[in-house]
C-alpha cells in the first residue's frame, strides 16, 4: 500500500498541473484578467517541467544524489520558463536566448558551489 501511495504522489502532479493549466487558459481572457494572475500559467508550466525533468533524471542517473538532480531540474525549468516569458513578450532573440542560458548556467554554478544544502 505504501509503494502505491509513493507512485501516486509522483504521478498526481503530472495530471493535476496540466489540467489546472488547461482550465485556467480556457476560462480566462488575458485582456481582462488582473496582471498578477497572468503569471500563474508560467508558474504551472515551470512546476510541470520541473516534475518531468526530475522524474526522468531520477530514473536515468545511476547515482541518487538528490541535490544535484533537484538543482539540474530547477535550472532546466527556470531556463524554459524564462525563454517562454521572453517569447510571450516578443523579446526572444538569439542574444536574449544566449543571455538567459548564461544566466541559468551561472545560477546552477553558484548554487552548486555554495554547498549549503549538502551539509
Amino acid at each position: 500500500m505504501k509503494r502505491y501511495s509513493l507512485k501516486l504522489n509522483k504521478i498526481l502532479p503530472l495530471i493535476i498541473i496540466p489540467l489546472g493549466f488547461y482550465l485556467f487558459i480556457s476560462f480566462t481572457n488575458p485582456n481582462s484578467v488582473l496582471l498578477p494572475l497572468l503569471i500563474i500559467p508560467f508558474v504551472l508550466i515551470g512546476i510541470f517541467i520541473f516534475s518531468i525533468v526530475y522524474g526522468v533524471l531520477n530514473v536515468s542517473l545511476k547515482h541518487k544524489d538528490r541535490f544535484s538532480t533537484q538543482l539540474l531540474s530547477l535550472s532546466i525549468a527556470t531556463l524554459a520558463v524564462l525563454m517562454l516569458l521572453l517569447q510571450s513578450l516578443n523579446q526572444l532573440t538569439w542574444r536574449d536566448g544566449l543571455l538567459t542560458t548564461i544566466f541559468a548556467a551561472m545560477f546552477w554554478v553558484y548554487i552548486w558551489r555554495a554547498d549549503f544544502l549538502r551539509k
